[in-house]
């Protein structure tokens, strides 16, 4: 059984044995070796990440864009419907682009596709 009062690390103590020795108390726990150069470099990125990445980011300019539009409708019903417009088709996009991330990873696994299931 895992005990968390036994294992408490001091930032300065924690070094690679700190590291096995959390795997060998931890059941199904793995450490990778990551850390933030890796993780900010696009040499482990796949393009399904990148794609993330921009999907989410486009959504963010387009909700504020919407809310910007809103703010500044005045009441124009014109504007008000255009900026809700922007909001749909925001949510909208990222809903189909999780929703095609999900349903190929669905069929990669129905179907037993290993290079499906890798690259998703």
């Amino acid at each position: 059984m895992f005990n968390a009062f036994n294992s408490v690390v001091l930032a300065a103590d924690f070094n690679k044995n700190s590291i096995s020795n959390l795997e060998s108390q931890i059941p199904g726990y793995k450490f990778n070796g990551a850390n933030l150069n890796r993780l900010i470099s696009l040499q482990d990125f796949g393009v399904v990440n990148i794609l993330f990445f921009v999907g989410g980011v486009a959504l963010i300019i387009s909700l504020i864009s919407a809310g910007i539009g809103l703010m500044t409708a005045a009441g124009d019903p014109s504007k008000i419907k255009a900026g809700q417009t922007k909001i749909t088709n925001g949510l909208l996009g990222m809903l189909l682009m999780l929703s095609a991330y999900f349903i190929i990873r669905l069929v990669g696994t129905i179907l037993n596709l290993p290079g499906i299931t890798a690259t998703f």
